[in-house]
């Protein structure tokens, strides 16, 4: 009997959910859907995808209004008193209730995660495809028109029969932006042919006007051409308006669209990359590190010159390092000398920007234990200072590069993670509300549809808000991926034990009084939570 009285409202509450939440969908996308000639199969199938993807949403929704009904019933009719008195607990009352609402649970789950996914594509690319498609055709009088691409259409005046049209123009600025190609006709006709998807119109009694591209360099002059006709045709290509299916393989690895084992494997994947991004900016560090003092050694045990190119010295600072060179090397200018032998190189040779490894430094000795930059000679401290910072913005560049490359896969690695535990969230909110929804409707002791639909309401927005509040805290990194979507539903199951161990107890309650206090602890934890992510915010920015 129980599970009778409880399939039938489940049932009927479960679509009334599928209705509400397909409503807000079209009230939020009508604007994209209407005025684009898409077929009623097309419409009809964005539809049937839309309801599949919103069943995991609907089952909750049903669980706990069909429940406070079912038990609000009970009790207003004192059934649930009889069954009371007769030493049945609550619970024991339940009980194929709650062996229903598992099922419901598991139903749910596997809706989320094998039907959901392939619904989420489904009804977001034919979604896309709505949207991206081109509004149909509609040629009016005194409006300018721009559904064909590169050309703008306007039309004094169109008959009844919506063939025949006066004062016609139209400007082409297919080919050059800022030249002018405008044709114009008294009258016309314009009709299409389905066969050959071309849109056709026949003018007569006009003028044509073009501005031509002059040849050669001469810009100063174009020359304009205007041609009368009686007769003119001009046929534009209907193939813009066809309706394009878009390819969903392109949004196969987007996280609603993936089942359990698929976001396993994804989070697998995307943690190899973010180790390979955390191994890419150690290397780049301690290669340019180890790379240039392994070069200034061997520089130096093998008495070879250290590149110093005049880059590195600032433009303002010239002169003195054309004085510095002409004191050490008795260089002037870019003309290469002979060397002493003692800065003999093999090739006898030596241009102005390389210095002798040996004469880099002050003392005939390298330490590399020692800060390099205390060893090197004044005269050539601003060049390797200047070097040492080309080299560390390149070092830098390639950092910022590959934490960028970090910080994307993070995010996309919080939202598989929260996905993941999302599925099983949904799936136990159902359980979760059965021990909040029939414990109220046998506290309430109200049956029907309208004090059921309240409680339902309230809680159910209960849950929402703080689902969206912990993805938006996930998103941030304040609350972690994992944690995130259990809050909520253990939020919920502390409010079903309080609310159960009340109705076990027989107690009542005021729906007015419950409503003003659910209300005065919601914006409690408002404001704490707000609090709360703003210190910690501040926190992680601080250590930063």
């Amino acid at each position: 009997m129980i599970l009778k009285g409880f399939i039938l409202p489940f049932i009927a509450t479960f679509f009334i959910a599928l209705f509400i939440l397909t409503m807000q969908f079209l009230w939020v996308w009508v604007d994209d859907l209407v005025g684009k000639g898409v077929g009623v199969l097309i419409i009809l199938e964005l539809l049937f995808y839309l309801l599949l993807s919103f069943f995991p949403i609907a089952f909750p929704i049903a669980v706990l209004l069909s429940s406070v009904m079912l038990m609000g019933g009970y009790a207003e009719r004192y059934e649930l008193s009889s069954m009371t008195s007769s030493g049945l607990s609550l619970l024991r009352i339940m009980k194929p209730l709650i062996m229903l609402s598992v099922f419901i649970a598991c139903l749910s789950f596997g809706f989320s995660n094998y039907l959901w996914p392939v619904a989420n594509l489904k009804y977001k690319s034919r979604l896309l495809d709505i949207k991206n498609q081109k509004p149909t055709l509609s040629i009016q009088k005194g409006v300018f028109n721009r559904d064909f691409a590169g050309y703008v259409i306007k039309v004094d005046d169109k008959e009844s029969d919506g063939k025949t049209i006066k004062g016609v123009m139209i400007y082409d600025n297919q080919r050059q932006l800022d030249k002018i190609n405008l044709i114009t006709a008294k009258t016309g006709e314009m009709f299409s042919e389905p066969n050959d998807n071309l849109f056709v119109m026949r003018l007569y009694n006009g003028h044509q006007y073009q501005e031509i591209t002059p040849q050669g360099g001469n810009n100063s002059k174009y020359p304009f051409v205007r041609m009368n006709f009686k007769e003119y045709t001009k046929v534009f290509d209907m193939s813009q308006f066809d309706f394009n299916r878009t390819d969903e393989n392109l949004y196969k690895s987007h996280q609603t669209m993936m089942s359990l084992r698929q976001l396993k494997t994804s989070v697998d994947s995307i943690d190899k990359r973010m180790n390979n991004s955390l191994a890419l900016i150690n290397s780049s560090v301690f290669n340019s590190i180890n790379s240039k003092y392994s070069n200034v050694d061997r520089n130096f045990e093998n008495n070879q010159s250290q590149n110093l190119d005049r880059q590195y010295f600032p433009k303002r600072d010239v002169e003195s390092m054309a004085k510095l060179k002409k004191e050490k090397l008795g260089i002037e200018r870019d003309e290469v000398i002979p060397t002493s032998t003692n800065e003999l190189i093999s090739s006898g040779q030596r241009n102005m920007n390389n210095v002798g490894a040996q004469e880099l430094f002050i003392l005939n000795s390298f330490d590399p234990k020692k800060p390099l930059f205390n060893q090197i000679n004044n005269k050539y401290r601003l060049a390797t200072t200047n070097l040492a910072i080309s080299l560390s913005n390149s070092t830098l560049s390639t950092i910022e590069l590959q934490n960028n490359i970090y910080a994307a896969e993070l995010d996309s690695r919080i939202r598989h993670i929260f996905e993941m535990n999302m599925k099983f969230a949904y799936s136990i909110i159902c359980i979760v509300f059965l021990f909040i929804g029939a414990p109220m409707g046998a506290i309430v002791r109200k049956g029907g549809f309208g004090y059921p639909l309240l409680v339902a309401i309230i809680f159910y927005m209960i849950f929402q808000v703080l689902y969206t509040m912990m993805k938006k805290s996930a998103d941030s990194q304040v609350v972690e991926a994992w944690l995130a979507p259990w809050i909520p539903v253990i939020t919920m199951s502390i409010i079903g034990f309080f609310v159960t161990r009340r109705a076990m107890s027989d107690g009542s309650m005021n729906l007015e009084i419950l409503i003003k206090a659910i209300g005065k602890i919601f914006e409690k934890i408002s404001e704490g939570y707000y609090q709360i992510t703003e210190f910690l915010l501040k926190y992680l920015k601080f250590n930063k």
